[in-house]
């Protein structure tokens, strides 16, 4: 192979490069500006460095000239892209508000293809090509329109590298400041080698060089589509709906199959026409079908009619591409490209049995057909054949690997969901038990197994109930960083609380990706060290319910399907646990608590003076019961009514409640009957004195409906141990004490 055949292929294989990224930017998410301008970037680099592929070994003149012209309408308006590309990273898209900006920004370029490509008057002055043994090279005939390109390439590249500065040091975001500074790099690199290539060159006939500004443009754009893919502005988009893995498969065999078609069309066009060196018109011919072919299957799975009608489709295509690709190498009996179909064979085999028949079916029709057509036939098996032969088992072994990590990734998939089910049945089996007083124990423990069991930083619940604090369990290596996060329960976080009553579950992969309107939150989880987050609502009442989240703090994380069916699963178990706590606690209220007064009722205040009788026994002090029995009060309810009655009594608790000391129990122990339990006394002269102050109570009047009341009451006391030793003895003897 000659130098110029040798540098011919590095242009097609750096057009290759150029195509696929393309390929990759634009349906990695189609909706997006910046991902549709770097596509048409890659497409303009890849028939800048396609035209130069063939121009630069091109047989005659005419052929170098005219493959020339056609490069010019790649490499004339890449730096008005470039420019527009960086004007959308660098958030400056705003600009575009203004559609006149369009016109300035592409005119350059528009005449740079106009005078170097279109206008055949024009562009015969513009090339003067002399063959070297790297190729044919373009001595500058250092005109007008040269030096208006070189202004145009100039000023557009010193725009580009004065807009990344000024955008990595303007920003506080030391990531920003990171892709800046390697972008600005890369640029140097590129303008410093494409002056030494494309114009020194030119200039120079002696220095013998080819002119490869094309293939170093690689570097910055590769450095923009990792850097922007890494921090989120080349995502892929989301429709919102779960996919299968069934359907994810099957969207990643058609990949796969329009990647063969694709790779198949670049190598047949590289050992046909640089190694084996065939008339570029036939070896094009075929090459399009194949590149044609490919995209048509990218397209088809991109924007699928029904779902029967796009696998319809997609295998009659199949069925048909494997005799028009063999039937091509007729007349050497498909030597070699024979082969061809296994691949098909090899992805087909894993889906649908249908697919798999109608392949095999083609094949064998094809090898029949080439078997009744040339029965015999002559072949010399040379380099290119050796090359279809390398690249067509690079491929089969691309595919292998592929079905390799399928077969591994279905397993997996079924051991995790193995392993769901089982933590699920576990934290399930646990709710069932949860009573009032050990929530908060299987919460803790919740969280500490689906915590361990999805290698989460920490998992928290936020409680919006008085009942239950926030619950949170953290990994060993991880800090307590307690009495910040249940903040985001408040009012001051309308986004936060807004996105959860909107959504099902909020999933946050990239904490830095939150729009602007979230940026109290953002501080918040900055200041946490909360990289990704995953949130739910769980809870029962109040305006705000609790949340619920997972949260990373080491890494961006993408969550997983299973990740978010665990925390649907969690959350309705947390809802249903904390209504049954919440009827617990209602029924044990109304059990030992007065609904009108919120007094403890009888049974309450019996338990808790054999508790005070214990305490009372040991520590040898006195403890006292009053008996309070309001005297005619159903005279009032007569009066006024029970609501009447009932606001006195509400009243009257209030009043009592504020004499007692802080140690004394106040209950209702029926209807107009009051208990009071006094504790801590050292010596009965002290009891007088409290009870002075109790029946103060009823010197004032009360007031209800307009109407003025005043009540009296009687009361006695029994004093322990004298009167009793248990409370049913001095509740009786207290009673008693009224009428002595």
């Amino acid at each position: 192979m000659t130098l110029a055949c040798l540098f011919s292929l590095i242009f097609f294989i750096t057009c290759c490069v150029y195509v696929m990224l393309a390929i990759y930017v634009l349906f990695l998410n189609t909706k997006s500006p910046l991902n549709r301008l770097l596509s048409v970037l890659c497409i303009s680099l890849g028939l800048w460095t396609f035209g130069y592929s063939i121009a630069n070994c091109a047989p005659d003149y005419e052929t170098a000239y005219f493959w020339r012209r056609l490069a010019a309408a790649g490499w004339g308006p890449l730096f008005s892209i470039l420019l527009h590309s960086l004007m959308l990273l660098t958030e400056r898209g705003g600009l575009f508000k203004k559609k006149w900006l369009y016109f300035l920004l592409y005119l350059p370029g528009a005449v740079t293809v106009f005078v170097f490509g279109l206008h055949g008057g024009l562009a015969s002055g513009q090339y003067n090509l002399v063959y070297t043994t790297a190729g044919w090279i373009n001595i500058s005939s250092n005109n007008l329109w040269d030096w208006f390109f070189n202004i145009y390439y100039a000023g557009y590249a010193i725009i580009a590298v004065w807009m990344l500065w000024n955008w990595g040091h303007k920003t506080a975001d030391a990531g920003k400041k990171k892709r800046a500074h390697w972008l600005i790099l890369s640029f140097v690199f590129v303008i410093a080698a494409g002056t030494i290539t494309d114009i020194i060159s030119r200039l120079n006939q002696q220095l013998n060089l080819p002119q490869i500004g094309s293939l170093t443009v690689l570097l910055p754009v590769s450095v923009i589509i990792y850097y922007i893919n890494k921090y989120g502005f080349l995502r892929p988009e989301k429709n919102g709906a779960e996919t299968s893995p069934d359907e994810v498969n099957l969207a990643v065999f058609y990949q796969v199959i329009s990647m063969a078609f694709l790779s198949g069309s670049m190598l047949n066009f590289a050992a046909r026409y640089f190694i084996y060196q065939l008339p570029l018109q036939s070896v094009l011919l075929f090459s399009a079908f194949l590149f044609i072919y490919g995209i048509i299957f990218l397209l088809v799975h991109r924007f699928p009619p029904r779902k029967q009608i796009h696998e319809t489709v997609f295998m009659l295509m199949i069925c048909v591409s494997i005799p028009i690709v063999i039937l091509w190498f007729k007349e050497i009996a498909g030597v070699t490209i024979w082969a061809f179909p296994f691949l098909f064979l090899i992805m087909s085999a894993i889906y649908k049995r249908h697919m798999l028949l109608w392949v095999s079916a083609s094949i064998l029709f094809t090898l029949i057909w080439i078997w009744v057509t040339v029965p015999i036939a002559d072949v010399q098996v040379n380099s290119a054949d050796h090359m279809v032969r390398i690249g067509l088992f690079a491929i089969a072994i691309w595919l292998t690997f592929h079905i390799n990590r399928l077969y591994m990734q279905r397993l997996e998939e079924s051991e995790a969901q193995i392993s769901f089910q089982k933590v699920v049945s576990l934290i399930s089996a646990e709710f069932v038990k949860v009573t009032e007083f050990n929530l908060e124990e299987k919460i803790n423990a919740m969280l500490k197994i689906c915590g361990e069991y999805l290698k989460l930083d920490y998992a928290v619940y936020i409680s919006s109930s008085a009942i239950l604090p926030t619950r949170r369990w953290y990994s060993e290596d991880m800090e307590d960083e307690a009495g910040v996060l249940p903040e985001l329960n408040s009012h001051e976080f309308p986004w936060w609380t807004g996105s959860l009553q909107k959504k099902e579950v909020l999933q946050i992969p990239d904490v830095d990706m939150l729009p602007p309107e979230a940026a109290k939150e953002k501080a918040l989880f900055r200041q946490n060290n909360i990289k990704s987050l995953l949130a739910i609502t769980a809870g029962v009442k109040g305006d705000m319910p609790g949340c619920l989240f997972f949260a990373s703090t080491k890494e961006v994380r993408n969550w997983r399907k299973d990740h978010r069916e665990m925390l649907r699963i969690l959350a309705n178990l947390l809802s249903d646990a904390l209504l049954k706590a919440e009827a617990e606690r209602e029924i044990s209220y109304m059990a030992y608590f007065d609904n009108l007064t919120g007094l403890p009722n009888r049974l309450s205040f019996k338990a808790q003076l054999e508790k005070e009788i214990n305490l009372t026994r040991q520590n040898k002090n006195l403890l006292a019961v009053m008996f309070i029995d309001l005297d005619s009060f159903k005279n009032v309810n007569d009066t006024v009514g029970h609501d009447g009655g009932d606001e006195i009594l509400k009243v009257l608790t209030s009043r009592l409640s504020g004499v007692l000391r802080p140690s004394d129990n106040l209950s209702r122990f029926g209807g107009d009957e009051f208990l009071i339990q006094f504790n801590n006394l050292e010596q009965e002269e002290d009891i007088p004195g409290i009870a002075d102050r109790i029946m103060d109570t009823f010197s004032r009047s009360f007031n209800v409906k307009g109407q003025e009341f005043f009540l009296t009451a009687s009361a006695g006391i029994a004093i322990y141990p004298a009167d009793g030793e248990d409370a049913d003895t001095l509740i009786k003897n207290a009673d008693l004490a009224m009428y002595a």
